[in-house]
């Protein structure tokens, strides 16, 4: 299902989710990416647009009693204070933001142990919530249904003059698959399509290294 750009804020605030947050996060990595140059070492851009942006998003959502911030498995996440909804922040490829595009976004760098596990298992409730509902008639279909709650993602994708955005809630993720597929989003049950986010006047002029795609491939591991 997609949720169109005009309706996301109404959505996502449903599940509590506030968008100027997300906004805020992106703006900052994508300033904090535009500072890299080629002194830097290869792959700086990308990871520094990550962790920008999970930076300012946690920094702007735990501001207040809503929402707290964890680091299981050495997996950055915000997580509502009652558990019932959890956000995390991914590096996508060009469908991101693109509601025209079949299968949807593809990750850029495939997901580590920590979010394959943390998938699995809410994937195993999702399927017990979906069944119940299914016995009762009524599977949720349509925009004015109850969200999803559990594992969501917010996607974005560094364009030429813009990032693409959306918070999208993944259908699976590959566990098993060759080394190209073996973490990587199998497909999307809800899309919410952002507006892109314009870079401001300080980030204005500079063409981040990452432009068009992540220049790092890296997979978050389990703390030793």
């Amino acid at each position: 299902m997609i949720v169109p750009d005009d309706r996301a804020e109404d959505y996502l605030r449903r599940l509590g989710i506030p968008t100027q947050a997300i906004y805020q996060g992106v703006e900052l990595g994508d300033l904090r990416a535009a500072d890299i140059d080629a002194f830097h070492p290869r792959g700086s851009a990308g990871t520094t647009r990550w962790i920008g942006t999970v930076g300012g998003l946690r920094r702007n959502m735990v501001d207040g009693r809503e929402w707290k911030q964890l680091d299981k498995l050495n997996r950055p996440t915000v997580e509502r204070a009652d558990g019932k909804v959890s956000l995390s922040v991914v590096g996508c490829n060009a469908a991101t933001g693109d509601p025209e595009s079949i299968d949807g976004p593809r990750a850029a760098n495939r997901r580590g142990p920590a979010t394959i596990a943390a998938l699995k298992d809410q994937l195993e409730l999702d399927l017990i919530m979906v069944a119940a509902l299914a016995s009762g008639g009524s599977t949720p279909a349509s925009i004015d249904d109850d969200a999803p709650l559990g594992q969501w993602f917010v996607l974005y994708h560094r364009a030429e003059n813009r990032v693409q955005l959306e918070v999208s809630k993944a259908a699976g993720i590959d566990e098993q698959g060759d080394d190209r597929k073996t973490g990587q989003f199998t497909g999307w049950l809800v899309r919410v399509i952002l507006d892109p986010h314009q870079p401001g006047s300080a980030a204005a002029g500079k063409r981040p290294l990452d432009v068009g795609g992540d220049d790092v491939d890296f997979t978050i591991v389990r703390a030793s």
